[in-house]
């Protein structure tokens, strides 16, 4: 490594605004998929679950990332016979429900004021698909629905 002495280089990190640096809790938890069904769990006290990994499997059937096991928003989920025992690291906070409905092809905007650390659908209540960043985007403490996408969403701050 070569140094100079005409060079300098300070590197600041810096945090700016509420819930700007998050610190990663990890917990072990088990799921399974009974009868090879679908099962979801919302990982208590997080907003956003960031990774999940096999620790142990409980099972002859292959645990297989992001097909048979995985995660989205504030959830943990497993299928097609998948049991086992997973470490999951995700952001703290909470999860609430928010109601949002773009009509007549109008952009709404659903003000949760905290900071959104993730959202996902959990009802639908249009005939038009509610697609992430199609047809509603997370903006700071905002969520807005747009090409008629009306639904109920699990926000996460």
């Amino acid at each position: 490594m070569i140094f100079s002495p005409k060079c300098l280089a300070i590197v600041l990190i810096c945090c700016v605004g509420l819930g700007s640096c998050w610190h990663p809790r990890c917990q072990q938890l088990s799921l399974h998929s009974i009868r090879s069904r679908y099962r979801e769990l919302t990982v208590s006290r997080s907003a956003k679950v960031i990774s999940m990994s096999l620790v142990r499997s409980y099972t002859r059937q292959p645990c297989t990332r992001y097909f048979t096991y995985g995660f989205y928003g504030p959830y943990a989920w497993v299928n097609r016979g998948c049991r086992g025992l997973f470490r999951i690291c995700s952001i703290p906070g909470a999860t609430r429900l928010i109601t949002c409905s773009s009509r007549n092809n109008r952009v709404a905007t659903c003000n949760v004021r905290e900071r959104i650390l993730s959202a996902t659908v959990k009802y639908h209540l249009s005939r038009n698909p509610c697609v992430l960043n199609y047809s509603y985007r997370v903006v700071g403490t905002k969520l807005q629905v747009y090409n008629n996408c009306r639904a109920t969403f699990t926000v996460g701050c």
